[in-house]
């Protein structure tokens, strides 16, 4: 399946929405990038098992909309590009 991203993520602990992963694939290749406000990568990730948990070396970020970054290969050698943005809760 192609790459998708949810738009929200609520990391309270509550096993629900906590960790914001890129769903779909499987991926032959995977690179997954969180941006903030200002444009700082504040997140990066390879692998689909790992997602982001809503902070940056390991401090919780606010509450408030961040850009995402998807660039995957799906196991037919499509290539996939995406990006969109994803309100983080608190």
């Amino acid at each position: 399946l192609p790459p998708f991203v949810p738009t929200g993520l609520a990391p309270n602990g509550n096993g629900t929405n906590d960790i914001l992963y890129v769903l779909g694939g499987p991926f032959l290749e995977l690179k997954f990038d969180i941006y903030n406000g200002l444009g700082q990568l504040i997140f990066t990730s390879t692998d689909q098992a790992i997602g982001w948990d809503g902070t940056y070396k390991d401090a919780p970020q606010p509450m408030g909309v961040f850009v995402y970054t998807v660039k995957a290969t799906t196991l037919d050698n499509l290539q996939h590009e995406l990006s969109g943005d994803v309100t983080l809760m608190r």
